[in-house]
Formats: structure tokens, C-alpha cells, sequence
């Protein structure tokens, strides 16, 4: 049963990631831009399938078994996944196919710096480094040689120098003797004698001159020697340090090819990309209006919301069901390690983009219909692990049910206890904020230039996992107080991170150390809020407060959270219509930072994960409002 409850945790939440994340490029492919009101309907889609929440979770509270109402959800949104999609696919194709044949068009104009920057790149990875050891060998080799050459004379030159003595001896014999004959020669010749005897001199002369440069060299070798015996060492670091430099040269030289190289692709993509927007911008009219369109055609958009938003009627319940399917047939500190496997489900939705792509070969995949398809996939498998769940009891079967009941207000009676009003209260404004990186953090990448944008969302579920290993024993440390306060405290972190990040040249470790803060906000904030609300609620209520908490957060938090992003969107706009990215998080940042010091003061809970509040203390509370409220 464990492991069933684990794979329908880990299916409920790939279901939603398989599509939700690729929502705002799906948008885009029938007609909807991102910023406008119609994006923020669309992206309060899920906030508003949370408003069936109370009802559903009354339905499992009294009259069916949690695990059988989530499997019927499951079937019902996978249908109308499938719907969707039918319907949106001729445009949506359309759209894409002629995205295609631009970008087509565009290859080899961007494939000359591609290649360029591929050289470039391949060059100073090898080259510089093999050129710079050649060099230093052949530095080496001659410090060498000037080495061989200094011991070859050192050993030559005594006798040299015994053979240079030998001749000036001759030479001064013969100096002499042509004295003597100049002495003697008749005044005729005389001219010549002394010609010679000049000419015999200045042999001479050369002769003690060379004997006494070879006698200076023989005396002074062993300190050349020792000298160019010692140089060849410093030779060696001296080239060494002269290869690093030009390592280092050849690579930054390199970085400001390449970045120019890159500023030129960037420049090329951007016409292309402005092609596509031009050229794309103006079908979802011309399809509407083309001859023998019908209803469906003419109003995609309209259409299209209204199925997504059935969808998630039905799918948005599912989350307190299966919350409720887990806490019942387990303890609510084990529902932390169950809990994992939805994070993992939501990355291995992340996946699927991958494998399609780079597995099957498919050109484009976030944006088209086929996570739609995916979704549906992923929830028919998951409602039937769902119905091999040992059954649910209804909690509150055969109760009396009023009005308030149909419409999950019971929980409101909770709202007595101080505590849990302002857990709700701030609960919903930190979910305004949270919405940010929800649901807008997809456009905020797709502006970056990123390919992967689910894959790259998911590196905060994938840390989200980890903390969710350890979440029981934080909550059994700080409380469910101050693991509030350190999710909000992370959440205007990430927020001024993005902040860091928005820039031409923002910072790529602030941009994922926001996205990777994400495992901390929510399973600090949302799981350990579901933990809270488990062990607030009388049992008889559990699954409308389930239901009541996605209503307040991933409802009303959501919706508000969307229309005044979309509303800031807008305001941060320049004169170009573009997003400016920076002054937008900075706000958000600076509004997530206002609720930290608000929870702090005003939320004084003390009770911790591993404590339970008494039935008969929530007992009471729901006694006194029946009392209130006559049963229908």
C-alpha cells in the first residue's frame, strides 16, 4: 500500500507539471501574449479549480472513499486534457509549422558563427597549451646547447693555447730574424723588408692578444658554466610562467571572439525570433476568420479557457484527496516522505520534454499540444493505481450537511482559534508573492533565451525532494512558526536574487540559486502547511480543510497573485513593450520582505510536527458552529 499511495503522489503531481509548466509558450500558439489579461485568466486557471476544492473534499468527508472520487477526477481531466488538445491542434500546429520554416531559413546564416565559436572554443582548449609546451621545450633545448658548446671549448682550449704559444714562439724567431734582415737589406729593398717586418708584427701582435682572450675564457668558464648551469632552471619557470600567461591570454582573447561571436548570433536570433512574432502575431485572426470557420474556430482562445479551467475543477481537488488519501492510511510525519514523490513526479515531468526531443526526435515540444496529451497519459495511469487503494472511510458519513457544508465554509469556524486565521491570512499573501515564480518565472526564462525552460524550473523541485527528507524533524525543531517565517525569508531572497539575474549580463548563480530556493518556500510553507491543517481540523472536517487551504492559497492567493503580476508585467514595460525584468522582481522582493517581519509578530503558534492538538479542543469548535448553523 505504501508504495501504491507513493505512485499515485508521484503521478497527481507529474499530471499538472506535464502541462501547466509549458502553458505560457502553449498560449502563445493560439493567440494569447504574455502580459495581457487574458495570459492572467489563463494562468489562474488552477487557482480557480481550487474553488471546487470544499465541495469535493465534503463529497469524500461523507459519502465516498477519498482514493475513488481522486481516480473518477483523474479520468474526467484526462478526457477533457485530450479535448483540449484535439481542439487547439490545428492552430497550435500551424503556428508552430511556420516557426519551423523561419527558423529553417535562418540556419545557415547562423551556422557560420556557430562554427566559428565551435573552432574557437575547440582552439584554446588544445592549441595554445601545445604550441606554449613547444616553446618551452625548445627554450630548454637551447639553454642546453649553450651548455654543450661552453664544456666542448672549456675542454678544447688548453690546447689551443699550447699551440698558440708554439707559433709565437716561431712568430718572434721570425720577427727577429726579419730585423736583422732589414738591418741588413740594401736601401732598394729596403721599403719592403720593413713592409714585411710590420705585416710580421702585427701577426704577432693578434697572436698574443688571442693566446691571452683564450688564457681570460679558460680562467672565467667554470663561473659561465655555473651561471648557464643555474639560468636553466629560471629558464624553465620563466617559460613556464610565460606559457601560463599565454594560456590565460589565449583564452581571454578567445572569451572576447566568442562573446562577440555570441552578441552576433544573439543578434541574428532576435531578427529571426522577430520574424516569427510578425509572421505568427497575425494567424490566430486570420484562422478565426478563415472560410467555414466555426464557433470553436472563431473563439479558440475563450474556448480553450473554459475546458482548461474544467480541467482544473476537477484536477485541483486532487490534491487535498490525495493528501487526505495518505494521511489516512498513515501518520502525518510520514506524510513528509510520501509527499516526496509528487516533487519527484513534478521533475520527471520536466523530463519528458527531453526525452521527446532528444529520444523521438521531436523539433518542438514545449508549447504544442503534446504535453496536453502527456498529462492525460499520466492521470489515466495514476487513477488506476488510485482504485487498488485500500479504502478511505469517509470520515463524516451519514453527518448531517447544511449549506455551509456544500460549500466548505465549516472550516471557517476554525477562524476562532486567532492562530489559524492569520496562518490563512498571510498563508494567502505569501502565496501573491509565491505566484510570481508560479506561474511567471516560465515568461522570465523564455526572455533569458533558455531552451529547457521546464527542465531548468525543475531544479528547484529537485532540491524540493531533498527537503522533503528532512522536513518532519525541521518541523519537530523550529515549529510550524518558524518554518514560516524561514520560507517567507527565502522567498524575498529568491526574489532579490532574480532581481541580481534580470540584467543583459545578471548572474547565472543567482538566477538558479532562486530557482533552487524554491524546495525550501514550498515545502516550508505549503507542505508544512497541509501538515498544520492535518493536525488543526477536527477529523470530522480534515478533508473540507484540506480542500478550504488550496482554496485560500492556490485560489485566492493565486488569483490575486496573478492579475497583480500581470498588472506589474505591464507597468514594468518600456517604450518597445519589452519586460523589464529588474524593477519588476525588485518589487516583488521588496513586498515577500514586508511579510517576514508580519509573521513574526502577529503568528504565535507554538505547536510543533510532532505534537497534535486535542480532539476534544477542535471537537468543540465544530460543535458550537452546528449549533450556529441548523443542518439543511
Amino acid at each position: 500500500m505504501w508504495v501504491r499511495i507513493c505512485a499515485v503522489m508521484f503521478l497527481q503531481f507529474m499530471m499538472v507539471a506535464a502541462w501547466f509548466l509549458q502553458l505560457g509558450p502553449y498560449l502563445k500558439t493560439i493567440g494569447v501574449e504574455n502580459g495581457d489579461t487574458m495570459f492572467a485568466w489563463f494562468m489562474s486557471v488552477m487557482a480557480l479549480g481550487c474553488l471546487a476544492g470544499p465541495l469535493i473534499g465534503m463529497v469524500a468527508d461523507r459519502f465516498f472513499a477519498a482514493e475513488r472520487v481522486l481516480a473518477t477526477l483523474n479520468i474526467a481531466a484526462a478526457a477533457l486534457f485530450i479535448v483540449t488538445a484535439i481542439v487547439s491542434a490545428p492552430l497550435s500546429n500551424k503556428m508552430i509549422d511556420e516557426g519551423l520554416v523561419i527558423k529553417e531559413s535562418y540556419k545557415s546564416t547562423l551556422e557560420v558563427p556557430q562554427d566559428k565559436k565551435k573552432a574557437i572554443e575547440e582552439a584554446t582548449k588544445g592549441d595554445s597549451v601545445t604550441v606554449a609546451k613547444a616553446v618551452v621545450a625548445e627554450a630548454i633545448n637551447a639553454g642546453q646547447d649553450e651548455i654543450a658548446t661552453a664544456l666542448k671549448n672549456r675542454a678544447e682550449y688548453p690546447d689551443a693555447i699550447k699551440a698558440a704559444r708554439e707559433g709565437l714562439d716561431s712568430l718572434s724567431k721570425a720577427v727577429d730574424a726579419a730585423e736583422k734582415a732589414v738591418a741588413a737589406a740594401p736601401e732598394a729593398v729596403k721599403g719592403v723588408a720593413e713592409a714585411a717586418l710590420a705585416t710580421a708584427k702585427k701577426t704577432l701582435s693578434d697572436a698574443k692578444k688571442d693566446i691571452r682572450d683564450k688564457q681570460d675564457a679558460l680562467k672565467g668558464y667554470p663561473d659561465t658554466l655555473k651561471m648557464l648551469q643555474a639560468d636553466v632552471p629560471a629558464l624553465e619557470k620563466a617559460v613556464a610562467a610565460a606559457t601560463a600567461d599565454s594560456v590565460v591570454l589565449t583564452k581571454a582573447l578567445s572569451a572576447t571572439v566568442v562573446r562577440n561571436i555570441d552578441s552576433e548570433i544573439k543578434t541574428i536570433t532576435k531578427t529571426m525570433d522577430d520574424e516569427i512574432d510578425t509572421k505568427t502575431k497575425a494567424m490566430p485572426d486570420a484562422y478565426s476568420k478563415e472560410e467555414g470557420a466555426g464557433f470553436i474556430q472563431q473563439n479558440l482562445p475563450m474556448v480553450v479557457f473554459i475546458l482548461l479551467l474544467l480541467q482544473m475543477c476537477c484536477y485541483m481537488p486532487t490534491w487535498g484527496l490525495a493528501t487526505v488519501v495518505a494521511m489516512g492510511h498513515l501518520s502525518s510525519e510520514q506524510f513528509a516522505r510520501v509527499r516526496i514523490f509528487g516533487s519527484i513526479g513534478w521533475v520527471a515531468a520536466g523530463l519528458v520534454s527531453v526525452i521527446a526531443m532528444k529520444g523521438f526526435g521531436v523539433e518542438v515540444f514545449d508549447g504544442s499540444v503534446l504535453p496536453l496529451y502527456a498529462a492525460a497519459g499520466v492521470g489515466i495511469l495514476g487513477a488506476l493505481i488510485a482504485l487498488t487503494i485500500p479504502k478511505t472511510a469517509p470520515a463524516a458519513k451519514g453527518q448531517p450537511m447544511s449549506i455551509i457544508d456544500a460549500l466548505g465554509l465549516r472550516t471557517l469556524s476554525m477562524f476562532k482559534d486567532y492562530n489559524f486565521m492569520i496562518f490563512i491570512v498571510l498563508s494567502i499573501l505569501g502565496t501573491v508573492a509565491f505566484a510570481t515564480h508560479f506561474n511567471f518565472t516560465q515568461v522570465f526564462l523564455q526572455a533569458k533565451g533558455f531552451k529547457y525552460i521546464t527542465v531548468t524550473q525543475n531544479w528547484g523541485q529537485a532540491f524540493e525532494v531533498v527537503i522533503m527528507g528532512v522536513l518532519p524533524l525541521m518541523l519537530a525543531w523550529l515549529g510550524f512558526r518558524k518554518a514560516m517565517i524561514v520560507g517567507l525569508a527565502v522567498q524575498a531572497l529568491r526574489y532579490g536574487a532574480f532581481y541580481l539575474a534580470a540584467g543583459e549580463d545578471g548572474s547565472q548563480l543567482a538566477l538558479y540559486g532562486g530557482i533552487i530556493a524554491h524546495g525550501i518556500i514550498y515545502s516550508f510553507i505549503y507542505v508544512g502547511g497541509q501538515i498544520y491543517i492535518d493536525k488543526k481540523a477536527p477529523e470530522a472536517i480534515r478533508g473540507q480543510a484540506q480542500g478550504f487551504y488550496f482554496l485560500a492559497t492556490f485560489g485566492i492567493g493565486m488569483i490575486i497573485g496573478n492579475f497583480t503580476n500581470a498588472w506589474l508585467m505591464d507597468v514594468c514595460k518600456d517604450e518597445a513593450g519589452v519586460i523589464q525584468w529588474a524593477p519588476f522582481y525588485k518589487y516583488v522582493a521588496i513586498y515577500s520582505a514586508a511579510l517576514v517581519p508580519a509573521m513574526w509578530l502577529l503568528f504565535r503558534d507554538k505547536l510543533k510536527g510532532g505534537q497534535q492538538e486535542t480532539i476534544e479542543e477542535k471537537e468543540a469548535i465544530v460543535e458550537e458552529e452546528l449549533s450556529e448553523h441548523p443542518v439543511v
